[in-house]
């Protein structure tokens, strides 16, 4: 997943309906948030260098432990427009 580099463009990871218990963590194992959604920006852990990936582990209905197997990875990109045309006043002397 792409998302702009500017520190509010987001993706928003939901874990599967149901969990409980939900940790989210970044490829370094580092925490980075709990609760059944995760909203990544630029500005999130692990972002610093453009890209990163995230997991979670929870409970699921049945109360028994788990983890998403496959992370979500995530970089960052330059969102910037095309370069826009800028007008110039010519004076002959």
């Amino acid at each position: 997943v792409q998302i702009c580099n500017d520190g509010v463009d987001s993706v928003t990871l939901e874990a599967e309906a149901g969990t409980t218990n939900v940790v989210w963590y970044n490829s370094s194992d580092v925490q980075v948030g709990t609760g059944s959604q995760l909203i990544v920006t630029s500005a999130t852990p692990g972002m610093e260098d453009g890209s990163d990936s995230y997991y979670y582990t929870a409970n699921d209905a049945n109360g028994c432990a788990g983890a998403l197997c496959c992370p979500v990875a995530i970089e960052t990109i330059d969102c910037c427009p095309a370069p826009q045309c800028v007008g110039v006043t010519i004076t002959k002397n």
